[in-house]
């Protein structure tokens, strides 16, 4: 039997709002000790912000960290269910250069 997502996902990711600067997530991500966090609208998830899209999107800017908006920086996501197998994510992931998914 396959292994479901539930079993391997991270729960209490942290979060930032859309408003926010990237110094903010940084900060926030280092206080979490997290790579990545997940950025919000209110309650609702909107996309995400990593160290790698931190390193390919935000460092070629040449700008401060405290002059840039965490929406500016936003990367989408890929959803996928907390009962779907841990193949259809690796392969989900695999296929879109990934290395996070949404669970909902």
């Amino acid at each position: 039997m396959l292994s479901k997502v539930r079993k391997v996902m991270s729960t209490n990711v942290p979060r930032v709002k859309s408003s926010a600067t990237i110094l903010e997530a940084s900060s926030i991500m280092n206080r979490e000790k997290s790579s990545g966090v997940v950025v919000v609208e209110g309650e609702k998830v909107v996309g995400l912000i990593t160290e790698r899209g931190l390193l390919w999107k935000f460092i070629p800017m040449n700008k401060r960290p405290d002059e840039v908006s965490v929406r500016d920086m936003t990367f989408p996501f890929f959803k996928i269910g907390p009962d779907d197998s841990t193949k259809t994510a690796a392969k989900t992931m695999v296929e879109n250069g990934i290395t996070r998914l949404g669970v909902f």
